[in-house]
């Protein structure tokens, strides 16, 4: 999201309130735990220790049922599956024994697969989801393809994976938000209206996520009466729709000034182009509040979705304005799409889109008169949305300064090296993301906060 402050300087909200995308979000709705209840789904309860003379005949290998069991308890997934397997190869075991070995290997398949999914590694767990789906209708299985689909945009396959889990395990919260997101996507959006009122009147719902679905039941049935003024345009790098009557004279404008963004992102960063078009979508400022999730000052937003309110200027110093709020929103999508929408700091997610709103990259923009105080890095690495009101401006003209000592110290070379390393590590804070760089992470921030307090212009 972003706005103007007095000096000029954007401030962009985007990647906190990240919907479609955010591993963050997403995780926080399902609970890290979803695999490791699964045997209670399946397996009601687990077996007893065998007696020895349950075993049958002397010569047959020892069951081994207990400790599988007791390996899935402690959520060592990998090895339970390596003991069936090496089980099942041997010759000597009882039917019954082989049947009960078998029926372990969905639960098991899907256990793993959102072990997975928990340490954001769709591509991983959807192999895994598969061979689940494959043994049985594994109800979590269906829950877990939905959702990495979902995460890849991959909405018009993960739809009938979310409406059978919610139909067979009725609707749940998490489940009922990404489907809904999903046709959303697929402009069906009185499905997703429905799809929210359902699980308004039959899911089991606490007050806050209530709340969350009645404000989104709201939203969504406004975008389906702007849906009809609506049409939409494809490329490959991008789904724009808009008002025609509106929007006709500045859509090819929106096209290319995005084209040239991507240039620039793949050429200068290393960024690589979306695998599915990114969605943009243009409304009447009138309407922009009632259909984002944003404030009402936002002038641009990415909530998975680019969202730009546009009014009726076109005059060349709003077109210049209105190119800086598109740049910068489709930064954030690309990046999360980069990263696989892992966390990474809130800080290097704002000041990399603030850096490239500009053609050729933003020079520093005025600096606030209270340099005294720098920010701590927590505050910068986390939601800004909980930051005092004195506090906001700052957060956002740090964020800036602090890529653009990257830029000073490290080059070009130097943030290519970190969206590098955070497409394949962890980089959810300062010091992992700043790892791969010349200077050690404590002697950039120093570097940087020094120079802000001195009002170095970099």
């Amino acid at each position: 999201m972003t706005f103007r402050t007095s000096t000029g300087f954007i401030i962009g909200l985007s990647a906190l309130i990240l919907v479609a995308l955010n591993w963050e979000t997403v995780k926080s709705l399902i609970g890290s735990k979803e695999p490791s209840h699964l045997a209670t789904e399946v397996t009601p309860s687990l077996p007893e220790p065998m007696e020895a003379n349950e075993q049958g005949p002397l010569d047959l290998p020892k069951d081994r049922r207990q400790e599988i069991a007791e390996l899935f308890a402690k959520d060592q997934f990998l090895k339970a599956l390596t003991l069936i397997k090496s089980e099942l190869a041997l010759a000597s075991i009882t039917e019954d024994y082989r049947n009960w070995l078998e029926r372990q290997k969905p639960t098991l398949f899907t256990s793993l697969a959102w072990e997975q999914i928990n340490q954001k590694n769709c591509d991983e767990a959807l192999p895994l989801l598969e061979k689940s789906l494959s043994l049985r209708n594994e109800v979590f299985a269906m829950k877990g393809m939905g959702y990495c689909l979902y995460n890849k945009r991959m909405y018009w396959q993960a739809e009938p994976y979310l409406r059978r889990y919610i139909q067979q395990a009725g609707p749940d919260y998490d489940a009922s938000l990404i489907l809904a997101d999903s046709l959303e996507s697929l402009s069906q959006f009185e499905d997703a209206a429905l799809i929210l009122s359902q699980a308004l009147e039959k899911a089991t719902l606490t007050d806050e996520q209530r709340k969350s679905l009645q404000n989104r039941s709201t939203k969504m049935k406004a975008k389906l009466e702007e849906s009809n003024y609506q049409t939409i345009v494809e490329t490959d790098l991008i789904t724009l729709s808009y008002r025609p009557l509106d929007h006709e004279d500045i859509a090819g404008w929106v096209i290319t000034t995005l084209e040239e963004t991507m240039e620039e992102l793949e050429i200068d960063l290393g960024l690589p182009r979306p695998n599915n078009p990114l969605e943009v979508i243009l409304y009447p400022k009138q309407t922009f509040s009632q259909v984002s999730h944003g404030p009402a000052w936002a002038t641009g937003l990415f909530d998975g979705r680019l969202r730009i309110p546009v009014v009726n200027r076109r005059d060349s110093s709003y077109l210049f304005e209105l190119a800086r709020t598109l740049r910068h929103e489709f930064v954030h999508g690309v990046l999360t799409e980069a990263i696989g929408g892992r966390k990474i700091p809130t800080w290097f997610h704002e000041g990399l889109a603030g850096l490239m709103e500009c053609p050729g990259m933003c020079d520093l923009q005025p600096l606030p008169l209270n340099r005294d105080q720098f920010l701590p890095m927590d505050l910068l690495e986390g939601s800004f949305l909980g930051l005092r009101s004195t506090e906001v401006q700052l957060a956002y003209s740090q964020s800036f300064y602090l890529v653009r000592t990257i830029l000073k110290l490290e080059g070009q070379s130097g943030l290519r090296l970190i969206i590098e390393n955070m497409q394949q590590n962890s980089t959810a804070n300062s010091q992992q993301l700043l790892a791969p760089l010349t200077n050690p992470p404590n002697r950039l921030l120093q570097f940087a906060k020094k120079n802000w307090r001195a009002g170095l212009r970099l």
